[in-house]
């Protein structure tokens, strides 16, 4: 036998992609990328993922000025999109950074957006929140206009510069009156507050009222009670006397079968000492 030769099929390397080839890959990508971000797993997303990589190096083999590139050539796009993660990762961490230091320049990539355009941006920039989080950037240089009416009379009786209607308050909001009234006593009132009014009970209109979650609990007379438990014991008399009923059944069964037994041992024997004696007899 001759030594087995290897055949190795050597892949000559193709020449790095230009920002056009990107481009064009991303665009064509594009329409396609349901089937390919599918995050599933089973046979029946990989053959349609097989056949969308097929089909996006059919039509980028047909427009391209560049060289031809293969189906695994083109998935650079797995690359190009870490590359993304880790570029928006870096942004992030440097947002971040304190003590005075600044953050270091990228280099513009037209490529950046169309890739984001592709994937899920909440997997890359993550959930936003309605409250506000560490992850937000909080703005440098906040603008606030804050405009007041020229005049303002505080006077009982007359009225403020930047009211309109006499019927409304200012700021043309309408006065509403309190919909029912309340009736206030020296007691009640907190004008000359000194340090030991605490000490008083409360007055009625600060008191809470509660009101219990709970069901109230039903309690029965003392006659239902006495039938449940009659009711209880009979039941479990009645109980006694079943079981006990199958246990002498059960008994007499079980002596009945011993009986039958018995008396078929007993014709065994004295069929056996029959055909014995007929044996010697003949002898």
């Amino acid at each position: 036998m001759g030594n087995k030769t290897k055949l190795k099929t050597e892949t000559k390397r193709a020449p790095n992609y230009s920002v056009k080839e990107k481009s064009l890959l991303l665009n064509i990508l594009y329409d396609s990328k349901n089937i390919i971000e599918n995050k599933k797993t089973d046979s029946t997303t990989w053959r349609e993922k097989d056949e969308a990589w097929q089909n996006i190096t059919n039509i980028f083999n047909s427009q391209t000025v560049d060289c031809p590139r293969s189906k695994d050539s083109l998935r650079k796009y797995y690359n190009i999109k870490k590359s993304v993660r880790k570029e928006v990762l870096k942004e992030k961490l440097q947002i971040k950074q304190t003590g005075g230091r600044v953050a270091e320049k990228t280099e513009e990539d037209c490529t950046k957006d169309l890739v984001l355009g592709l994937i899920n941006e909440k997997t890359v920039f993550g959930l936003n929140t309605s409250f506000g989080g560490d992850t937000n950037e909080i703005p440098s240089n906040i603008d606030a206009k804050v405009t007041m009416p020229d005049q303002v009379e505080t006077t009982e009786g007359a009225t403020s510069a930047a009211c309109g209607n006499p019927k409304k308050g200012c700021y043309g909001i309408a006065d509403e009156k309190p919909s029912r009234s309340l009736s206030f006593t020296k007691k009640d009132d907190w004008g000359n507050f000194s340090a030991s009014k605490p000490k008083n009970p409360v007055t009625p209109y600060l008191k809470q009222k509660w009101t219990k979650r709970r069901r109230p609990g039903i309690v029965q007379p003392a006659s239902k009670l006495e039938e449940k438990y009659d009711h209880i014991a009979n039941i479990k008399q009645e109980l006694y006397h079943l079981e006990k009923e199958h246990i002498l059944k059960r008994e007499k069964r079980e002596e009945h079968i011993f009986n039958l037994k018995k008396t078929k041992l007993e014709l065994d024997i004295k069929l056996r000492e029959l055909e014995l004696k007929k044996h010697l007899d003949g002898i």
